[in-house]
């Protein structure tokens, strides 16, 4: 019996240091997730940047698609960047109905007013995360989240 028990303290405490070191595997792959993150540059962003903008335009009339009117931007609440062998944009914003409809064959009108009546007026707060890729300028949305606001 004592053999038996020798056996099993010495196989368990093998197994015991084995699982405590992560394979060499393991640890290359903890390396490269690190060296990602430590790569990436994350920074806010001007609203009234350019660049921005565009996005953010973006952002708003794929928003629009799925509604019979117009959004506009009522107000910027917060804009960060975070550049890793891309861009993304990641952005929260209140949008206000317009008085426009949507028109698929037109570009947005310009002269559209947000309605500010009570029994007609719509807000939402959006949150959106657009990526574009280092070698490109085309955008793809990557989350898109927007709330109600009952106000």
């Amino acid at each position: 019996m004592a053999g038996w028990q020798c056996f099993l303290a010495i196989f368990l405490s093998v197994l015991v240091s084995v699982s405590a070191f992560p394979s060499q595997n393991v640890k290359d792959h903890q390396q490269i997730a690190q060296n990602k993150e430590e790569r990436s540059l994350e920074m806010k962003v001007d609203s009234s940047n350019t660049e921005l903008q565009t996005i953010i335009a973006h952002a708003i009339q794929e928003f629009s698609k799925k509604s019979s009117f117009i959004y506009k931007i009522v107000q910027n609440v917060k804009a960060d960047v975070k550049v890793n062998e891309g861009t993304a944009y990641i952005f929260d914003i209140v949008l206000g109905k317009t008085d426009c409809r949507v028109v698929q064959s037109e570009k947005p009108n310009v002269n559209c007013q947000i309605i500010r009546t009570e029994d007609q007026a719509e807000f939402y707060l959006c949150h959106f995360i657009v990526w574009q890729a280092s070698d490109s300028k085309k955008e793809h949305m990557l989350s898109s989240n927007c709330k109600k606001l009952d106000l």
